[in-house]
Parts: C-alpha cells; sequence; structure tokens
C-alpha cells in the first residue's frame, strides 16, 4: 500500500501525463484540415485516433447494448473521418442470448495500415483491422471527393442553450410519464431513459424512454421510444419498439447520431431515421 507522499505522487505524475497528453492532441489539431478539425475537437485525446493524413482520420472504439430480455451484445466499432464527412462501421462480436453465436474474430484491438486511394470522384479508404487473437482483416470506406459538406457548426452560447433546452424537454416528457405510471398498478416499475446521445456542435439529442405498458400472466410487455431534438425544431417521438418479455421484449438501441440522420438498432436490424 502505497504512502500518502507517495499516492500525491503518483497522482501528480498522472495529471502531467494527461496534461502533456492534451497538449499533443491539440497541437496535432492544429495540422489538420479545418473541416477535420471541426469533426475531432470534442474528442478528448487521440489515444484511439490514427491520423493518416492533414484530411483523413481513423478511430475504432466498442458499444455495448442491452435489451429488456437477453444478456448484453458487445460490438467493434470503426469510424473514419473524411474532411467533413465521416462514416461508421460495427461488428457484432458477442450475442446477446447466445453464447454460441459469438465471434471473438471480430474484435477489433487496434488500426493496422491504412490505404487512400483516389478514383474519379471517389475516395477509397482501406483499413487494417488487427485482432490480437486471430489475425487481421481489412475494410473498406468509400466517400465523394467532390461532395462539399456544410457543418452546421453552432456557436458555443447557442450550444449551451441548446443543451438547457434538452435538459428541459426530458424533465417535461418524463414528468408525463411519471403521472401516467402513478395510474398503472403498482407492481409497474418507474419508466426511464435509458439513452442519451447528444451532439451539441450541430444540435441534435436523441434519448430513449422504457416503460412497462401491460403484463400478461406474469410477463411484462415493455416499450422503448426514441425522442429526438434538433435545434429549431420541436421534439419528437421517432420510432418505438415494445413486446412481451417472453417474445424478446423490447427492443431499441442509438448506434449513431449525425445532423442529417439517426441509426438505431431494433429487433428488425439497423434502422436509418431520416432527420431532414
Amino acid at each position: 500500500m502505497h504512502s500518502k507522499k507517495e499516492q500525491e505522487e503518483i497522482s501528480q505524475n498522472r495529471k502531467i501525463r494527461e496534461e502533456e497528453e492534451r497538449q499533443a492532441w491539440i497541437s496535432t489539431l492544429e495540422s489538420l484540415t479545418p473541416e477535420l478539425q471541426s469533426q475531432l475537437t470534442f474528442t478528448k485525446t487521440g489515444s484511439n485516433i490514427k491520423i493518416v493524413n492533414s484530411a483523413i482520420a481513423v478511430m475504432h472504439g466498442s458499444r455495448s447494448e442491452w435489451g429488456s430480455s437477453g444478456g448484453i451484445g458487445y460490438y467493434a466499432q470503426v469510424r473514419v473521418f473524411y474532411g467533413s464527412q465521416s462514416e461508421l462501421k460495427e461488428w457484432q462480436w458477442r450475442d446477446r442470448f447466445d453464447a454460441s453465436w459469438d465471434n471473438p474474430r471480430l474484435i477489433v484491438h487496434r488500426i493496422g495500415a491504412v490505404k487512400v486511394l483516389k478514383q474519379a470522384n471517389k475516395v477509397a479508404i482501406e483499413i487494417e483491422l488487427i485482432n490480437d487473437n486471430y489475425g487481421s482483416r481489412t475494410t473498406v470506406f468509400t466517400f465523394d471527393s467532390s461532395k462539399i459538406t456544410t457543418n452546421r457548426a453552432l456557436s458555443i452560447d447557442e450550444q449551451t442553450a441548446f443543451a438547457v433546452r434538452v435538459n428541459d424537454e426530458k424533465l417535461r416528457i418524463m414528468t408525463e410519464f411519471y403521472k401516467l405510471w402513478e395510474c398503472k398498478p403498482r407492481d409497474f416499475p418507474m419508466p426511464g431513459i435509458q439513452e442519451t446521445e447528444i451532439d451539441l456542435e450541430v444540435g441534435v439529442a436523441a434519448f430513449v424512454i422504457e416503460e412497462q405498458i401491460d403484463c400478461r400472466a406474469g410477463d411484462p410487455q415493455i416499450r422503448r421510444g426514441l425522442y429526438v431534438l434538433t435545434v429549431g425544431k420541436d421534439i419528437e417521438k421517432k420510432a418505438e419498439d415494445h413486446g412481451y418479455g417472453r417474445e424478446g421484449g423490447a427492443f431499441l438501441t442509438i448506434v449513431d447520431v449525425k445532423p442529417e440522420y439517426i441509426i438505431i438498432n431494433t429487433k428488425k436490424g439497423k434502422e436509418k431515421i431520416d432527420l431532414n
């Protein structure tokens, strides 16, 4: 066990390393195109990001999802940034229901070589995905090199105002859910927000509310609803899923949030919801 002095030294050294990493990341951002800078500015550090050149970056990560029935599913994710454009791909390596369907070969531990191929008005970015236990594989992202994307960037004051509005809307909607819950049987659990994804820079927020709406022979029926708020528009319910537990329950999770669309995962698979 470390002494108090040793603990203070460890804490101080960690803060120094974190600050060095932050300064190095800021310096890296300054060498990128304004469009790519805009996309990466809110990334804490570049520890999971590979800078390919001044206009291209690759980020790898993961996500998990849980439904009202079943276990936890795990996904490996890779996102490529090309100027002001970006695209996300993911691979499910752990199944929510049956371990025999797991595929650990799809785990991405890190990014390897990246090749950039330009053809006509297209840019193809080939990425090596390294799995420490099963070797590497490749995937390709394709972008339109002639496409001009205008970022709907909000000022700091606008972002602050939007964040306040998001919290106000969540409180208002949940207050309505609680009033309805008070009229339901006492053994029904309280409704709650299961997921929240916010992109303050462009003014898009999405959250998922879960509630019990029925019960049949001791089998609860759960409903999940996706609510979306964009700057300058009223909040909208964009999607929902419901089901009894023995039939798979409710399953709706947020995969990706973009200015133009949101991608969700449901029992039927991934669905793209247009926000325009």
